[in-house]
């Protein structure tokens, strides 16, 4: 536990001496210290997280020539490190490059301080996890900025290379094109954030899941330990993120008309975080769905930071203390199966 901790701690220093400085080799190394603070235990992991041995399992399918039920993007990565004759740990390595990359390539040198700390405390573990999932969210990272930046066709084209390591992508895509036809406005968007709750508390969720899995692709998730009601709890962890959603709502409309790009891409986004969150809490493998979005948080804090709200400090001080607290708890339970860490030196 302590150890992602102090990796925390460490990358939030070491993000924010590279926003401050002013100096070119100073920000260069600062730069490189903070990706290779992600970057390291990532690609060295061993044998942490759920489905480690499970993407060992594929790429020794892959490497054999056998048939396998895999993304094209992933496939080639698999068949290239077979190829080249090397060990299955670098496709950790490749995938953990590649993820890193894709956020530092996405995030602005002045909002690193802020993005680096809520990328560790959201995905970072995650990505021990779902590797394929994570990376293909920091292309999507990427590609989202290029909408935000009026390079529509680049992100389009992002957003495909995406999917080539997680279908996923293309519900990412389905929202970026929605950027080019609607801007909701303010009052809209609160409107629409309660009409959500409203149809999660009076309409049976888990009831509709089941007619459309019936007659669906997807209707084997009915026979998985996945597809089960979400075991009620002490409902803390919905709590905060409504809170922290509906925050970050709030300050991404203060600049409504600064840029209508911005404005549509992040509103849309915390709508779809919010959907997650409420499906995810009521259906386990709605989980995937609320991880999907999960980068967002990095569109929305500067978003935030530019806001004209004076009192936009706290708006960032509030989620990022809530954002640490789910952190902490989550950690402290293990949620990712990261603890403890194991490296291929051990």
């Amino acid at each position: 536990m302590f150890f992602y901790i102090f990796l925390l701690v460490l990358s939030t220093a070491s993000s924010f001496c590279y926003s401050k400085s002013r100096d070119v080799n100073v920000s260069t190394f600062f730069l490189i210290t903070t990706f290779l603070i992600l970057f390291t235990p990532s690609a060295l992991r061993f044998g942490i997280g759920e489905d480690y041995f499970n993407y060992v399992e594929i790429f020794n399918i892959i490497s054999k020539g056998l048939p396998t039920r895999s993304e094209i993007g992933f496939y080639f990565i698999c068949k290239f490190v077979s190829l080249m004759g090397l060990d299955v740990q670098w496709l950790f390595v490749i995938v953990s490059f590649l993820t890193i990359l894709f956020l530092f390539l996405s995030i602005d040198k002045k909002y690193f301080f802020l993005c680096i700390p809520v990328y560790m405390m959201l995905l970072y573990c995650e990505s021990y996890n779902i590797i394929r999932q994570i990376l293909a969210s920091s292309i999507c990272l990427f590609s989202t900025k290029c909408f935000i930046n009026k390079k529509k066709i680049k992100g389009i084209l992002m957003c495909l290379l995406a999917a080539t390591f997680h279908s996923s992508s293309f519900i990412v895509l389905f929202v970026l094109l929605l950027t080019l036809l609607v801007n909701i406005s303010k009052s809209l968007s609160y409107m629409i954030y309660i009409s959500l709750f409203i149809v999660f508390l009076c309409f049976d969720v888990m009831g509709v899941f089941q007619n459309i899995t019936y007659i669906s692709y997807y209707r084997y998730y009915l026979t998985t330990m996945n597809y089960s009601e979400t075991p009620i709890k002490s409902g803390i962890g919905i709590i905060l993120q409504t809170v922290i959603l509906f925050t970050a709502l709030y300050y991404c409309n203060e600049n409504e008309n600064n840029n209508d790009s911005e404005h549509a891409v992040c509103v849309l986004m915390i709508l779809c975080l919010l959907i997650g969150q409420l499906l995810m809490n009521k259906i386990s493998v709605f989980y995937r769905f609320a991880s999907v979005f999960y980068f967002s948080y990095m569109i929305i804090f500067p978003r935030i930071y530019k806001s004209n709200s004076k009192y936009r400090s706290l708006g960032l001080i509030m989620i990022s203390s809530i954002i640490c607290l789910l952190f902490i708890m989550n950690i402290s339970k293990d949620q990712w199966a990261v603890i403890p860490y194991q490296s291929i030196f051990h």
